[in-house]
């Protein structure tokens, strides 16, 4: 252990995430017959001591380093929330994919679609504007009725935006924070429900771990939709698990 213990401080050091794969093939640079069992023992230890946190199966991060979450926007999101803005100018709206939560999941998603919400007064509009331009666009109330074929194929759900929910800029158009997505996750909502109960807690176990997360905001936010009791509990495990 003692042999391969300067190349795992060394990626700790100069990475603030990085996979077991990663320390594997560096320390193997140095020490070729480095088993992996060994190298899952070295990042054990440094876990335990404080110095390091795994952040889901096979991924770590230093401990304490957090990261600022951001939406990254592909051009065919981009251009439809550009569209609706356009068409739209006074209705406040966001946008993002539930495929930016994939890789905090356990499970691979059956679904990839974009969600754009919109103020209450702007839902109709939103849909048919959409419909011009996408393979299919509803509103979040008829979501169930979809055939989950369609769900497949990439289209628009298009959902109420509650006032003050919190948002950000990003490439000139307005997308969730954090704060929001992870309340959104602890809501009945079915655009969501794939990703509901033991799926949903994993998700933003693992978003907590790895991004810095604004706590009053997020209870402002539970507050209006509800959801003010469960997120209070999960900031109190969060403080326990982290102390």
């Amino acid at each position: 252990m003692k042999v391969i213990s300067p190349y795992i401080r060394t990626i700790v050091e100069n990475n603030d995430t990085f996979t077991l794969d990663e320390a594997l093939r560096y320390v193997r640079q140095g020490v070729p017959d480095a088993s992996a069992s060994t190298v899952i023992s070295n990042l054990h230890y440094l876990a335990e001591k404080g110095e390091l946190q795994r952040v889901r199966r096979g991924v770590y991060a230093k401990k304490n380093h957090k990261k600022r979450f951001s939406i990254v926007l592909d051009q065919s999101l981009l251009k439809k929330a550009k569209i609706v803005a356009q068409e739209l100018p006074y209705a406040m709206y966001c946008v993002w994919n539930v495929a930016i939560l994939q890789n905090y999941a356990r499970h691979q998603f059956a679904s990839n679609y974009d969600i754009i919400e919109v103020e209450k007064e702007a839902l109709d509009a939103a849909v048919e504007i959409l419909s011009d331009i996408d393979s299919w666009s509803i509103q979040e109330k008829n979501f169930q009725s979809l055939p989950s074929a369609l769900t497949a194929k990439r289209g628009t759900v298009v959902k109420r935006l509650l006032h003050e929910a919190p948002l950000e800029m990003r490439d000139g158009v307005w997308v969730p924070k954090l704060e929001k997505i992870v309340v959104d996750l602890l809501c009945d909502s079915p655009a969501l429900a794939f990703i509901q109960g033991a799926e949903a807690t994993t998700i933003i176990a693992n978003l907590l771990n790895i991004y810095t997360f604004n706590w009053s905001k997020a209870s402002r936010y539970a507050s209006r939709r509800g959801k003010k009791e469960e997120i209070e509990k999960i900031y109190s495990n969060y403080r326990q698990n982290n102390q």
